[in-house]
């Protein structure tokens, strides 16, 4: 059997098992183990140095995982120079400076008022109520229903119209409703009548 020495071993790395270098840090003058130095892009004198380099290398935007940049834009009702991080910028169609110029822009552009609203209905909630709509016929389905959520079950009083017709006050069209469920029922409103025709049970 050949004994494999020195430079016929095919793990041999130049003969010498330390080599010098400068820490990329500090500078300070270190020995190591060779094989370490050549498979490691960055050299340091201790864990306090790499610690500390690594936090410089990586701060703000140098960090992968970096989502916090900032982007300038003017104001869009007083055209103020603004700056605001990218993430939340994404967020918005238009962009302010403060409450007070975001207020007055929503007003003189009627912006989420009546057609503009992305809940417009058609008027629905400026239609009135009929006569049958009175204290009576709402106190008769709160103790109908235990003053019971019909979605989550929890205590409720407010009475609700299954097919949101204010002028259908049939008690087989009424439920009741926490303040929380009502409000979610104003949004997708196809899905909440299907949704009522299809778990709402009444007693023959």
């Amino acid at each position: 059997m050949i004994n494999k020495k020195g430079e016929n071993n095919p793990n041999w790395k130049g003969g010498t098992k330390y080599i010098n270098y400068n820490c990329d840090l500090c500078g300070k003058h270190k020995k190591g183990l060779r094989w370490n130095y050549l498979n490691s892009k960055n050299h340091f004198c201790s864990r306090k140095c790499q610690g500390e380099w690594y936090g410089k290398k990586h701060i703000g935007e140098n960090n992968p995982n970096f989502k916090n940049r900032t982007v300038k834009y003017c104001c869009d009702y007083c055209g103020k120079e603004c700056s605001s991080q990218i993430t939340e910028y994404q967020k918005y169609e238009f962009h302010f400076c403060s409450r007070l110029c975001d207020n007055n822009h929503r007003i003189e552009h009627k912006r989420f008022s009546l057609e503009n609203n992305g809940m417009w209905k058609g008027g629905k909630s400026f239609e009135p109520y009929t006569v049958e709509w009175n204290e009576e016929l709402r106190v008769k389905i709160r103790e109908r229903d235990n003053f019971i959520c019909a979605i989550c079950n929890n205590k409720g009083k407010d009475v609700h119209h299954i097919d949101y017709d204010k002028s259908n006050c049939d008690e087989n069209n009424l439920i009741i409703l926490c303040k929380k469920c009502h409000s979610m029922t104003n949004h997708n409103r196809d899905k909440w009548q299907s949704y009522f025709k299809e778990n709402i049970v009444w007693e023959q």
